[in-house]
């Protein structure tokens, strides 16, 4: 499937914060970004219109972000 990079701006110092403690979580902030991402598009995006998507799309993969899966 074909990706799109998306960027959003935070705090600095919260960017910092959560990047510290997530680490107990043996995640990272792109990991947990993905899987919010994925329940979005789960919640929000009609099943037929989902549907498509994954008929159209060129990969059988089909996870959202195409960020590599570490420490999960």
């Amino acid at each position: 499937m074909k990706t799109k990079k998306v960027t959003i701006e935070v705090s600095e110092s919260k960017l910092s914060a959560l990047e510290v403690f997530i680490k107990n979580r043996n995640s990272t902030v792109e990991l947990e970004l993905q899987d919010t991402f994925n329940k979005l598009y789960e919640r929000v995006v009609p099943n037929q219109v989902k549907l498509f998507v994954k008929e159209t799309s060129p990969s059988k993969k089909d996870d959202g972000l195409n960020i590599p899966k570490v420490g999960k």
